[in-house]
């Protein structure tokens, strides 16, 4: 049931961007940096393998999955640019704007080095955590998702960094939330999850998974009240949503093993990644034709269906015929590998 979960929390950063508050799109992200470590480190193992071959077939999959959508997102942007008053677009998103610079155009074609910045241009707003992805992706696929004792060390990298940040830095957001850095922490803690999945496992099976999912989604959600009533600047929320994540993903991750209910799961899940691509610019879309102002009620629900249907479209036109070649990819990488390294 992971897939419906990353369905709501994309729907989490279309309310933080576009309807208020802006803090549930930061619990959204760092929720996703966990889902990705856990998938990334089970799919290494499992799917694929360390060896030249299946970090090969890993990477031109990681390729075809994140970049024909967020190429499209690109064009959805120079669009928007050319055709809607700069002084209106930039208004609103001051990021979303033509490069001024070649070094600009390089980070905007590639996502590498994106950071969240005012004074620097990004065709797709929200891609500087795609940036961040690629790095921690880089970093499992090379060391962190070969062992436990790797994964173990990779979070204490993590809790270093946070130690740092604390006393050096003031604890200063930019650095515990869009620095890559940041992203450690989050990332580190979805590889633990894979390598004691056995035993988290057990666990859910002794106290029964509704029960599991009861207590579990119950603390998710209460992660979020607190941060609502008490005030999201309480550092504690940001950091206690990893630990809420961390006890909600293996649950979802047993789910509910009926067909019908696993299909819809996967057709939600394959609506996030449009939509986290595409909400910016469906919302200044939306602002100029309408006039509805600017995280008001009727903004986010129109841009709500809206960008919902576009990542539906997106998901036939574009990443339904990819995803057939990457079925072929994994088929290809997939080699003889041992027994799985969680446990």
């Amino acid at each position: 049931m992971i897939g419906t979960w990353r369905f709501l929390l994309a729907i989490l950063v279309v309310i933080g961007h576009l309807y208020h508050p802006w803090w549930p799109a930061t619990f959204g992200v760092f929720s996703f940096y966990i889902i990705s470590g856990f998938l990334m480190t089970l799919v290494l193992n499992e799917r694929y393998s360390f060896s030249a071959k299946g970090f090969l077939a890993f990477w031109i999959n990681r390729f075809l999955r994140l970049y024909p959508p967020y190429y499209a997102g690109v064009v959805f942007s120079v669009l928007i640019i050319m055709l809607i008053p700069r002084e209106f677009v930039t208004g609103i998103n001051i990021k979303l704007t033509f490069p001024d610079e070649w070094m600009e155009y390089i980070t905007n074609f590639s996502i590498l080095g994106l950071e969240n910045r005012v004074d620097r241009s990004s065709l797709v707003p929200s891609a500087w955590a795609l940036s961040i992805e690629l790095v921690y992706y880089f970093v499992i696929s090379i060391w962190a998702g070969r062992s436990r004792r790797n994964g173990i060390i990779f979070l204490l990298g993590g809790a270093l960094y946070l130690m740092f940040i604390h006393y050096y830095k003031d604890s200063d957001w930019w650095y515990r939330y869009f620095h890559v850095g940041a992203g450690c922490l989050p990332f580190a803690v979805g590889v633990n999850i894979y390598f004691h999945l056995d035993r988290i496992k057990r666990c859910i099976d002794r106290l029964g998974w509704a029960s599991s999912l009861f207590i579990s989604l119950s603390l998710y959600a209460a992660c979020f009240l607190c941060a609502a009533v008490l005030g999201h600047e309480k550092t504690m929320f940001f950091y206690l949503n990893i630990i809420t994540t961390s006890l909600l993903l293996p649950v979802l991750w047993v789910g509910v093993n009926v067909p019908i209910v696993k299909k819809l799961d996967a057709r939600l899940g394959n609506l996030s990644y449009p939509i986290y691509l595409f909400h910016w610019q469906v919302g200044v879309l939306i602002a100029f034709i309408t006039g509805f102002t600017w995280k008001s009620t009727e903004l986010f629900m129109t841009a709500f269906f809206v960008v919902t249907a576009l990542a539906w479209l997106e998901s036939i036109v574009i990443s339904g015929p990819v995803d057939r070649l990457r079925k072929r990819v994994r088929l290809d990488g997939r080699l003889a590998i041992g027994r799985p390294k969680h446990g």
